[in-house]
C-alpha cells in the first residue's frame, strides 16, 4: 500500500515538472511572437504557387503563394504575389528564436505577415496553453485529459515552427 502511495506522488511530481515545461515553452514561443526581431536583407529567387487539395467529397482545391528567398520560405496573400519579382531585394524582420518572418518590405512598401496561421502559432495557441497550464497546477487531476490535448498541441506548434 505504502509502494503504491509513493508512486503515486512520484507520478503527481512527473505531471507537475511536465506542466512547468509545457509553460517554458509556451512562453518562448509567445516572446518569440511579441519581441521585435532582427532586420535581414536577402535577395528573391522568386514565388511559388502550390495547389493544395482537400480529400473531401467536393475535391476543392485553393492555391498558397510564397516567396522563397536565398534565407527562407514564407507564405505572402494572393493579392500581394504580383509585387515580388526575382532579383528583388527584401528587407525581413524575422523573429529571435525561430526565424520566422514577422514582417517584411520590398522597395519602399511595408507589408505585414501576421497571417492566420502565424498569429494562431505564435499568439493564440500559446496564451491558450499558458491559460491551460494555470487551471492545471489549480485543480490537478481534473484536467488531466485536457491537459494532454494542450500538451500536445504545444509539440505541434513546436515541430511547425522548427521546420
Amino acid at each position: 500500500m505504502e509502494g503504491q502511495q509513493e508512486n503515486s506522488r512520484d507520478m503527481l511530481k512527473v505531471k507537475k515538472w511536465l506542466i512547468y515545461l509545457t509553460i517554458l515553452g509556451a512562453a518562448l514561443i509567445l516572446i518569440d511572437s511579441l519581441l521585435p526581431g532582427a532586420l535581414v536583407e536577402s535577395t528573391i529567387i522568386g514565388v511559388s504557387v502550390e495547389e493544395e487539395y482537400y480529400n473531401n467529397a467536393a475535391q476543392n482545391s485553393h492555391n498558397s503563394y510564397h516567396v522563397i528567398t536565398e534565407l527562407n520560405q514564407f507564405d505572402i496573400k494572393k493579392e500581394r504575389a504580383g509585387a515580388f519579382k526575382k532579383g528583388q531585394t527584401i528587407t525581413m524582420r524575422l523573429s529571435a528564436l525561430f526565424k520566422e518572418v514577422q514582417s517584411y518590405s520590398i522597395e519602399k512598401e511595408r507589408f505585414s505577415n501576421l497571417h492566420s496561421l502565424r498569429i494562431f502559432t505564435g499568439i493564440i495557441a500559446p496564451i491558450l496553453i499558458l491559460l491551460m497550464m494555470g487551471i492545471a497546477l489549480r485543480f490537478g487531476s481534473r484536467v488531466n485529459t485536457l491537459t494532454f490535448v494542450f500538451q500536445a498541441i504545444l509539440v505541434a506548434n513546436l515541430i511547425y515552427l522548427f521546420q
